[in-house]
């Protein structure tokens, strides 16, 4: 399990100092045993990542609050494109291992354009619960 640091402390983080914790994770060998803590390391990270831009989003909604605008933007510039890049780059090796817990698989179906149903197997974190595993705020 990757140590994040507190989220206010996260908060003040640069992308040189998130970027390591994705590199970590890149870095780990997949494996049945460590499959479930790996996912809500990355989930975990990701959530720090995106809680912090969602507070600068709320804040840029208040017309009153001249400077907002001018720090989403640079979190979105500095820390969410790299992130999203960075989680992409997460998210293949995730696919890639093809390692999953059978309980997150779920049936889904798409339809082709003859209306045909297909079905597919998508998966379903929400049951590790890694908001509670890693003691990230709601």
């Amino acid at each position: 399990m990757v140590a994040f640091p507190d989220p206010e402390i996260f908060d003040n983080f640069t992308w040189d100092e998130i970027k390591p914790y994705y590199d970590e994770l890149l870095a780990c060998e997949l494996t049945p045993e460590n499959i479930e803590d790996w996912i809500c390391d990355w989930m975990g990270l990701n959530h720090l990542v995106w809680a912090r831009f969602g507070r600068f989003l709320f804040a840029a909604k208040d017309p009153s609050n001249e400077t907002a605008k001018a720090e989403l933007d640079a979190y979105h510039d500095a820390i969410c494109t790299p992130a999203l890049h960075a989680s992409g780059e997460l998210g293949k090796k995730f696919h890639v291992s093809k390692i999953r817990p059978k309980e997150m698989e779920v049936q889904q179906y798409d339809l082709d354009a003859n209306g045909v149903l297909i079905p597919r197997t998508a998966y379903d974190f929400s049951y590790l619960d890694c908001t509670n595993k890693r003691n990230l705020p709601r």
